[in-house]
């Protein structure tokens, strides 16, 4: 009996322990799951300004992706119209002016030295 008493004991610990565990368990946050507003409808609204996240060229096609928007040549984005592609910009024309976006907007081009080379090389020549 006193043998029948400790196992209903342990079971009875055990039982606790499992359900302690699993109501702690529910307060977790899968670190798998995409933060709150990520993918799904939500999209930057048009009126946004315009931010230039990626640029794909392959032989067939160019696509660019503006605010989560992918476009292509001729493409409306808000009142603007996507009218160039290049490696690292595309042009946007609303009415008669033209906006340049740039995938690294930070990026600066090296000015020349006037003899056509870049300002950057700064090894002597005829070593």
């Amino acid at each position: 009996m006193a043998e029948h008493l400790i196992s209903l004991i342990k079971i009875g610990i055990l039982c606790a322990a499992a359900a302690t565990i699993a109501a702690r368990a529910e307060n977790l946050v899968d670190p798998t799951r995409p933060p709150a507003g990520f993918g799904g409808a939500a999209t930057a609204p048009v009126d946004a300004a315009p931010r230039l996240q990626s640029i794909l060229i392959s032989s067939t096609r160019r696509i660019v992706i503006i605010n989560g928007k992918t476009l292509k040549i001729g493409d409306k984005f808000g009142d603007a119209q996507l009218v160039a592609i290049n490696e690292n910009d595309v042009l946007l024309r609303t009415g008669k002016s033209l906006e340049v976006l740039r995938l690294y907007p930070s990026l600066v081009r090296p000015t020349t030295n006037g003899q056509g080379g870049n300002n950057l090389d700064t090894r002597t020549k005829g070593k």
